[in-house]
């Protein structure tokens, strides 16, 4: 099988993300969902002040975010439905429809995973994936 090479895509989310068949996939990010907006801010000013640039640390309000997500969800390929990407996203989408605040964090390598993970579990947050080349990765 071919490696494909993934196509940018706008969104509502972002600025330029990488697709997945359509499917708005934020390779080399984690996306987190806070059932608190505080909490989406502390984390992001937390990580502000330890060294994170503000361009790659992206706040999305819950009625922004499920708006995105229901435009993506709307003109996700075929292909993309028949992976995981199709699930991720309605999970997300059903957690913004439940009030939840997203960060979109630059997070390309295990260490920088592992420091955006050790903020984030200070408060409360629904879910944390790592979005992999070929994998979508939950983490705790």
């Amino acid at each position: 099988m071919a490696i494909r090479k993934q196509k940018l895509i706008k969104s509502d989310m972002t600025q330029e993300m990488p697709s997945d068949f359509g499917a708005f996939y934020p390779m080399g990010h984690v996306v987190v969902a806070f059932p608190k907006a505080a909490s989406a801010r502390k984390v992001r000013k937390d990580l502000l002040s330890g060294g994170y640039d503000e361009r790659d640390l992206h706040h999305y309000a819950a009625k922004m975010a499920a708006q995105s997500l229901k435009n993506n969800l709307e003109n996700i390929g075929a292909l993309a439905r028949m992976g995981s990407t199709d699930n991720v996203l309605r999970k997300q989408a059903r957690l913004a429809d439940e009030g939840c605040d997203f960060l979109l964090i630059h997070a390309a390598t295990k260490e920088e995973v592992d420091r955006v993970m050790n903020v984030v579990r200070r408060v409360p947050f629904r879910i944390a994936q790592k979005f992999h080349r070929f994998a979508i990765e939950d983490l705790k």
